[in-house]
């Protein structure tokens, strides 16, 4: 070989050398770059998982792989993360055999017997019953009430109420007070010895023909109504079928406010109705929901007039506006649940709207049991009145709740 072949063989070992420097940088530059993205991590994860995975399909023990904080801390010193290879496993090791569970007898009385499935999500939350659309009131579902009461000595008195028709049937809500004189005696005062003569009251209704609904929305002003009482115009009887008492399981206080009874159609007036019986008119009850406070709300009820010549038999329907104020809880039976629903309205003078319905958008949401009690300066603040909850309730828990016509 010539001078001139040893300088070109010279000339291509130091192009390879170069050569070789360039691709060693450059595989050590994007190492260093796939380290500091974590990337070399992920692809050696991925890696052992695949092996782990293949390993157990097998059948085989999966190599120990040191954990991640073991790898993190090579780093610095090795490349690569070190596999490190496991113990030679013993001759043969004896499977555990999972023992057969056998199933419990869901014997009566068992702890498996009382427990319940878990409820779903949608069963835990309560959804309330859409709220009706507001209704007119009718008038003809609301009755006058004369009662005569009599004692041992013979003497009679007669008491005025008002109360609402809850089923064509002729079931009525009043007040326990209007109907029960030794209720009225020990908790609001009066003359003890007074028992219902035949334990039943004349009922007193608008006639046909004339306009007999109004609006749910409370109104300023009222047309009125009157009708003339005697022995022989009323429409029907009816009987005392239910008044709450200590075997309901209520308090003394729950029993005074709760003051409302449930009656019943006893028989036609056949004088009057000799042939075709008139058709009755239910009120709707509302159960599920209790209106705020400052809702306005509407009661219709009779009340006597008593001026002029025989103003005190007239019974005049007359239709009024209130507003809610507020809430009583019970003590006992009823703790935490309202017993008492509060109003404020302009009272009647005279007596007679005692058991009258308070409407609520057309519905039945309370009773009203007192006229009114004196404010601060002057104002008249109405005394807490029945409210219809826990009426719902004592009348489902006696086997009475399907008397009421229309409850919501």
């Amino acid at each position: 070989m010539g001078k001139i072949g040893i300088i070109r063989a010279m000339k291509k070992i130091a192009f390879e050398i170069i050569f070789a420097v360039v691709i060693i940088a450059v595989l050590g530059m994007a190492t260093f770059v796939l380290k500091t993205s974590g990337v070399i991590d992920e692809i050696v994860t991925l890696a052992t998982e695949t092996e782990r995975e293949h390993i157990v399909a097998q059948g085989t023990q999966a190599p120990y792989i040191e954990d991640e904080e073991d790898v993190m801390e090579s780093e610095e010193d090795e490349e690569e993360p070190v596999l490190v290879e496991p113990e030679d496993p013993p001759e043969e090791v004896a499977e555990t055999a999972i023992p057969e569970i056998e199933p419990i007898e869901d014997a009566p009385g068992s702890i498996v017997s009382e427990v319940a499935p878990a409820p779903s999500e949608a069963e835990a939350v309560f959804v309330p019953p859409p709220l009706p659309e507001p209704r007119d009131i009718n008038l003809r579902s609301i009755g006058a009430l004369i009662c005569e009461f009599e004692n041992a000595a013979g003497e009679t008195s007669l008491i005025r109420g008002s109360g609402a028709i809850v089923s064509a049937n002729g079931y009525m809500l009043t007040n326990r007070h209007v109907v029960d004189q030794e209720f009225t005696a020990q908790y609001f005062g009066g003359e003890a010895g007074y028992t219902l003569k035949n334990n039943e009251c004349k009922v007193y209704v608008i006639e046909a023909g004339i306009s007999r609904t109004v609006s749910w929305s409370p109104k300023s002003q009222y047309a009125f109504y009157d009708i003339p009482s005697n022995a022989t115009n009323f429409d029907f009887m009816v009987e005392v079928v239910y008044v709450p008492s200590e075997e309901d399981g209520l308090s003394d206080d729950e029993i005074q406010s709760l003051d409302f009874a449930l009656m019943k159609l006893k028989s036609w007036n056949t004088s009057r109705y000799p042939k075709k019986k008139p058709t009755l008119y239910a009120a709707p009850v509302l159960g599920t929901y209790i209106q705020n406070e400052e809702e306005g709300i509407v009661i219709p009820g009779f009340a006597y007039q008593a001026t002029g010549i025989g103003s005190f038999n007239t019974l005049r329907m007359l239709p009024k506006r209130g507003t809610t104020t507020g809430y009583i809880l019970g003590d006992d039976k009823f703790a935490g649940a309202p017993v008492d629903l509060a109003i404020r309205y302009i009272p009647d003078v005279y007596g007679g709207r005692s058991g009258s319905p308070i409407f609520w958008k057309g519905y039945i949401t309370g009773i009203l049991k007192t006229r009114w009690i004196p404010g601060l300066s002057g104002e008249k603040l109405h005394a807490p009145q029945v409210a219809i909850q826990p009426v719902l309730e004592l009348l489902e828990e006696n086997g009475l709740i399907d008397v009421i016509e229309e409850r919501y």
